[in-house]
């Protein structure tokens, strides 16, 4: 089902519509934010993702049909592109099995 809405806003942002622009960003701002912020603890690198996602979603709008919500574009490109928080690996991936079984063989 085609998205009416967005694939419009995306066509006036495209014909340089700043209130569409504006429109556009504060619909997607503020839950884009709120996902990598889940996902990211340090704020400068939210930032950062933020910023590189909405700028990927600009450079895509002359091609966007509509097919799916913008927001989900943004979802996309950002799960395609996450960073996990700094944490230990729970197993070493290098170690096929830790059973005795496997390492007596």
């Amino acid at each position: 089902m085609p998205h009416h809405s967005d694939l419009e806003l995306a066509r006036r942002v495209v014909a340089g519509d700043r209130e569409a622009f504006d429109a556009l960003y504060e619909r997607l701002f503020l839950r884009t934010v709120a996902w990598v912020r889940r996902r990211q603890p340090d704020e400068g690198c939210v930032e950062a993702e933020v910023e590189d996602a909405l700028a990927d979603l600009l450079r895509a709008l002359p091609r966007y049909r509509g097919d799916a919500p913008i927001e989900a574009l943004v979802l996309r490109r950002l799960k395609a592109g996450a960073t996990e928080p700094d944490v230990e690996p729970r197993y070493d991936p290098t170690v096929v099995s830790r059973s005795p079984q496997a390492t007596a063989r």
